[in-house]
Parts: structure tokens; sequence; C-alpha cells
């Protein structure tokens, strides 16, 4: 008996069936990479009045041909201020959601944030993770915990830090803190004035850069001091350095001011240059300056002030424990300090740099050395010290048709040897025998070397208000 054979038209259909099936398997397999956020960081920006709740939606695009299969979504936080809705489900859920190639999906978060809670901090941050058999993908999600004014960057070029352009002739005011997410530019020809008293915060990888042109008076009181910092107000992060980056200050037609501010725990506390692109390498030494009176700055992870090609008047400068240099001057200028603190017993990494280093040289962004000329300039009634043995150090290239006039004078430095380069007056090799640390201040004790060796000049008060007398001690304090 003959069996009957399967119709070949039959078996041709189911070939060409299962070679389609297995190319559609190899072509369109669901990568999470196809996975999109409508947005790179979801901002609840505004500022909250009373208790209450701000409702912020997005998109999740998949880019790819294949169905994508979020097998979970919840906040990272265990206890967030965040609640949300993914494609119709509430979260925190482990249900299946599916996205079809080319397609998206809705999601809706909400915020219940207490403007008025000091237990808050300035910004409330949490990421939404969601979750596939491929890993997962997370999204930040930032809301303002207090009534403040925030200040957010809305503007990105490659190869700057995201930052948001002033207002002309911005003020900030002590009535709320200043919150700056990303950086606070000050335009060329406008200005910034900040209040006394004024609380300034900065989150992290933020700071204030005062463009080429542009201009900053920021004068507090002994009493009401401007303080710069970072957003953080969880007792641990009162004194953690480089929790913020840096005030930047270019050159102006303008001269700068800062007195009685407090700036800390940031990377660099201030950088004063002129603009360092390429297209301004060649530009000379700034034509104006920035006076400096009573600042505290501590806690850097990096640098106090870094200073390049600038004129620079400084009284009652007390600089203390940064990871690298207190002070750095480099390049060109002229420098007038007087009163210096720069006392540096850092030791949260190895360091092993000179808290104080002068030259007149530096590497521009061309990798070029510049060679500049530094005119009458000084550093006088000044404590160097710190825990490295050599805590000045000096480096400079002569040029033809260069000046150079540099005084050390009347001041106390932990050194091996006498510096070089700069011309030496007064100057002794000692323990200054400070008391107090680097939240309070370092005052010399009865029995310092410190005590009466200073030279009379024009900041006749120590950095309390203090009348010093006709044999001011060294540094930011006239001791008892």
């Amino acid at each position: 008996m003959i069996k009957k054979s399967t119709p070949i038209f039959l078996v041709f259909s189911l070939l060409i069936l299962s070679l389609f099936t297995a190319c559609r398997k190899e072509k369109f397999t669901a990568n999470l990479g196809d996975l999109r956020f409508s947005v790179d960081t979801l901002f609840f920006d505004t500022v909250f009045t009373e208790r209450g709740t701000a409702t912020r939606n997005f998109k999740i695009y998949n880019d790819g041909k294949a169905t994508i299969k979020i097998n979970g979504a919840s906040m990272k936080g265990s206890d967030s201020p965040f609640r949300f809705n993914i494609d119709g489900l509430p979260g925190p859920t482990n249900s299946t959601v599916e996205i079809p190639g080319g397609d998206s999906i809705f999601v809706f978060i909400e915020a219940e944030i207490d403007p008025n809670g000091n237990n808050l901090p300035l910004i409330v941050e949490d990421e939404l993770v969601l979750s596939s058999d491929q890993g997962s993908k997370n999204l930040s999600i930032v809301a303002w915990g207090q009534d403040a004014v925030y200040i957010r960057a809305d503007t990105y070029i490659q190869g700057l830090p995201p930052f948001k352009v002033l207002e002309p002739n911005a003020v900030w005011t002590n009535e709320k803190p200043i919150v700056v997410y990303g950086y606070a530019v000050v335009d060329s020809l406008n200005s910034l004035r900040i209040d006394p008293g004024t609380q300034i915060h900065f989150h992290s990888d933020a700071g204030l850069w005062i463009y080429n042109g542009g201009q900053l008076t920021a004068e507090g009181t002994i009493e009401e001091p401007i303080v710069f910092q970072g957003d953080r107000l969880e007792a641990f992060y009162d004194e953690l350095p480089g929790q913020w980056d840096r005030i930047w200050i270019n050159e102006s037609d303008r001269d700068h001011s800062m007195k009685n501010c407090i700036i800390k725990n940031s990377i660099i506390g201030l950088q004063i240059e002129t603009l360092p692109f390429s297209y301004n390498v060649e530009a000379p030494t700034s034509s104006n300056k920035i006076e400096l009176e009573n600042i505290i700055i501590r806690n850097q992870s990096l640098a106090g002030i870094l200073a390049r090609n600038y004129r620079v008047d400084a009284g009652n400068l007390a600089i203390y424990n940064s990871g690298q240099h207190a002070l750095a001057i480099t390049g060109g200028g002229t420098y007038h300090i007087s009163h210096l603190a720069a006392v540096n017993y850092w030791n949260s990494t190895v360091r092993k740099d000179a808290s104080v280093i002068i030259s007149n040289a530096y590497e521009d962004s061309r990798r070029v050395v510049q060679v500049r000329e530094i005119l009458d300039s000084y550093i006088e009634n000044a404590i160097i010290y710190g825990s490295e043995e050599n805590e000045f150090q000096t480096s400079f290239i002569d040029a033809p048709g260069l000046q150079r006039e540099f005084q050390l004078r009347h001041s106390l430095l932990r050194s091996e040897e006498a510096p070089k380069d700069v011309e030496l007056i007064q100057v002794i090799y000692s323990d200054p025998q400070l008391d107090g640390d680097a939240v309070e201040g370092y005052v010399p004790r009865s029995n310092s070397p410190a005590i009466d060796f200073g030279l009379p000049g024009r900041y006749t008060a120590d950095i309390t208000g203090k009348q010093r007398d006709n044999e001011p001690d060294l540094g930011v304090f006239e001791a008892d």
C-alpha cells in the first residue's frame, strides 16, 4: 500500500515560515540600550509655599524594533518623597510593562515636599529604577526641598560645565538661601552684588563664574558674613571637603571686591585668572584687581586660591586645610598680601605640595610655557605652616626684559631652607605655637614667635575686628 505524500506546497510553506521566524528572532532581539527617556533629569523646580504635591511626567521611548519588557519599577531610595505611575500601574511594581518597538509609554511622578521642613536638604534627589532581564536603567529626579532661591543650569555647551547666565546686574539678598545647581554666570558688562548675611549653597560640581568683563561685589560684615558652601545640610557634611566646584573670576575693566566672606568645602575656593581659553592665551596681566579682606577659606580638596596674571590686594586672609595648595600664584601680576594665615594640616589624603607656591611661569591651554612679569609684589605678616617640611616654594624662569619683584617680609615659615628667588626681610623658621582648628581659626599662644613680629599697615584691625597695636602679630589674629 502506498502512503499518501504530504503536498509539496505545504512542505514549502512550512519551510519558508520557519526560515522567516528564525530570521526575525535574530534581527529583532530586544536591547535595553534602545530605551530612551524624554528628559535627562526630571526636575521639580516649583518653589513650594506650603506642604503639597506637584506632578511631572515624561515618556520612555523604545527606539528599537523589538518589544522591551520592563519587569519592575521602583524608587532607589527606601523612604522617597516621590511616587510614580508607569503606564497606568502605580509603583513600586513587579508587573511586566511592555514597550513595542518604535513605541513609547508615559510615566507620571508626584513629589510631596515640605519647604519649611528644616530636616530636609535644600535639594531632594532620588532615582527611578527600571529593571529588565538585561539589567536596569535609571533616571535622576530632583526637587527643591526647602523654600529658597534656586538657580538651575539651562545651557549646555560641550567643553563647559552646565550653566545659567544671571539676569543683568543681579543682586543676591539674605532673605532666602541661594541654591545653585550647575554654574551661575555673570556675563560680560554685568555684575553680581551679594548682600551681608547671604547663605549661598552649591550642588555637587556647581560654582560661580564671573566671566570676562563681569564684576563681583560680595561684601559682608563681621557680624553677618557671606557664606559660600555646599547644599548638604546634615551635620556629617558641615566640614567635608570637595562638595562643590569653585568661584571662578576672570579679568574685567572693573574691580572685584570680597569682604567678610567664608568659602568652605569646595574643590577650589577662588580661581582668579585671565580667561585661559585658547583664543586668549596671550592676554596680558589683568588691568583690574580684586580686593580680598577678612576672608576665610577652609577645607578645599584641591586649593584655597589659584591666582594667575592678576592684581590682588588681600588682608586678613585665612586659608586652612587644602588638599594641595593653600595659595598658588603663577604667571604675572601684582600681589599685595598682608596678614596671611596659611595653616595646612590636611589629612584626608596624602599631600606632598607646599602650601604656598610662587612662580612667574605656567603652562597654557596649548601646553606652551608662558613667562610673565611680576611687579611690586609682597607677602607680609604671614604665618605659613603645616604638616609638610617645606610649606613655601618658589619657581621662577628668567626671561629677557621681564622683571621680578617679590618680597617675603616679617613672616614665619615652615621650611628646611631659605626660599630662593624672592627677597627675604625678617623671616623666621619656627613653630608658631598655635591653638585652635580650621573652624575656629588658629590663634598664636602667648609664647608664640609670631607675637609682635609684624609690620604696621593698612589693616589696623584683625579678622574679628579687634584693633592691632603698633607691633602687630603675624597671621589674622591679634592675640591677647
